[in-house]
């Protein structure tokens, strides 16, 4: 009951001390499946370790901003033709996953929006990762129509449309447990989009 879930990437300021220092990490898995230190634990000077951290943030920060502006990009160019929908939806691929980019890795927009609980930004987050997947189908196979058969795109964005419903209303704890299908669906995602991609560079 006491328990508040939190995901933060931090430096720590470790006081002056001499001999024996000990380091208690507080972990609880009450609310995913998944608990404790997301990256291995790095000791350091305090201004090596910023340093290192603020590189990451910025190139995270820089990739979600040049994903963000293709995604804006493309939905300028389905906005001014609207009888070409592969834009579309690689402008909703681009955006979602500027989002996951932001909430994920060292989750410098976990630090920006205080205002949220963990609850809300772990569905955000994966949300934006699940949806991101049929999206991209929908792109490829606008793309190449003949390249990816109908039933197997339909097939795998349902499957995972109904996993990001799970998301959507159960909490963390119970929809953690279905990111290993998730990932087993990416994977098949990826094959279907590798062998479709093989198949048009064949047919020229």
């Amino acid at each position: 009951e006491s328990t508040v879930p939190d995901w933060r990437s931090h430096v720590a300021d470790l006081p002056e001390h001499r001999g024996v220092l000990d380091i208690v990490l507080n972990v609880a898995s009450f609310h995913h499946r998944k608990a404790g230190a997301f990256e291995v634990i790095r000791l350091g000077r305090e201004t090596d370790l910023r340093s290192a951290r603020e590189r990451k943030v910025a190139v995270e920060l820089f990739l979600a901003g040049a994903i963000l502006l293709m995604g804006i990009y493309h939905l300028g160019l389905f906005a001014s033709r609207r009888e070409e929908i592969a834009p579309l939806h690689f402008g909703l691929f681009c955006l979602l996953l500027s989002v996951y980019v932001l909430l994920e890795g060292e989750r410098y927009l976990c630090d920006l929006t205080s205002w949220s609980t963990w609850g809300l930004q772990r569905k955000v987050s994966n949300l934006s990762s699940f949806l991101a997947v049929p999206v991209f189908i929908a792109f490829i196979r606008t793309l190449f129509p003949e390249e990816v058969p109908k039933r197997v795109a339909r097939t795998l964005s349902v499957a995972i449309v109904l996993l990001a419903l799970g998301v959507l209303v159960t909490p963390a704890l119970v929809y953690s447990r279905l990111i290993p299908v998730y990932e087993l669906l990416v994977l098949f995602t990826c094959a279907t989009v590798l062998l479709a991609l093989a198949r048009a560079t064949l047919r020229g």
